[in-house]
């Protein structure tokens, strides 16, 4: 498995890194400290190299592109909840109706009941 660490050294060219009173900017891509001298600045962002620059765009068009195909699909997901929420509903009527409506005899819960209530008497006599 490649590190993203691994990536970031085939594209940078990783300047030497400048005291913090000559420090300017921090690259855009691998976040490195950067003097004035050593920065590439494209689109108002601040580079250590033109790969690197093209690198950040190149991955920044990649998920722009994600995210307008990942919100395009709202509706879709939002109608798959409701049918899954339905079918839940569905089932949790069917159970309830099961055991307190009636039961796998056809009898309801008060029938049961009694007919239990006359057995136990039965057995006591």
């Amino acid at each position: 498995m490649v590190k993203p660490s691994d990536r970031l050294d085939k594209v940078c060219t990783r300047p030497p890194v400048p005291p913090p009173e000559r420090t300017a900017a921090k690259c855009a891509l691998c976040m490195k400290p950067l003097a004035k001298e050593n920065m590439v600045t494209k689109d108002g962002k601040s580079f250590c190299c033109t790969a690197a620059a093209d690198q950040f765009f190149a991955s920044d068009a990649q998920y722009q592109e994600y995210m307008s195909r990942s919100k395009g699909g709202g509706f879709g997901r939002f109608l798959k909840k409701v049918i899954v929420l339905l079918v839940l509903l569905a089932l949790g009527a069917a159970a309830y109706f099961y055991f307190f409506g009636e039961g796998k005899d056809g009898l309801s819960v008060d029938e049961m009941k009694k007919k239990a209530a006359e057995a136990m008497d039965s057995v006591k006599q």
